[in-house]
């Protein structure tokens, strides 16, 4: 597998076999599943999230609040402008 990845990342000429016995391998690794259910996930300050606003933000909705300024990211806004947005608008 490490041989594969390394001839796929590499500059130069890539064979198409390769690209199929490295899929092949990582569909045989072993997954472990993953469930949402019946577990609460904590939920962390944002690294680039204002301590202030953090703090201003209820317990009860952060992990909504994260939701939102994920989104925002995606479309270019600053966590701390959809924390404030969102505080504003409650």
């Amino acid at each position: 597998m490490m041989m594969l990845a390394r001839t796929l990342l590499t500059p130069g000429e890539r064979v198409p076999r390769d690209a199929i016995d490295f899929a092949d391998g990582l569909a045989e690794l072993e997954t472990i599943p993953y469930s949402t259910e019946g577990s609460s996930v904590p939920v962390a300050k944002p690294p680039s999230l204002d301590a202030d606003l953090w703090e201003r933000i209820p317990n009860a909705r952060r992990q909504e609040y994260l939701k939102k300024m994920a989104h925002g990211i995606r479309r270019g806004i600053h966590p701390d402008e959809t924390a404030i947005e969102l505080l504003a608008a409650a």
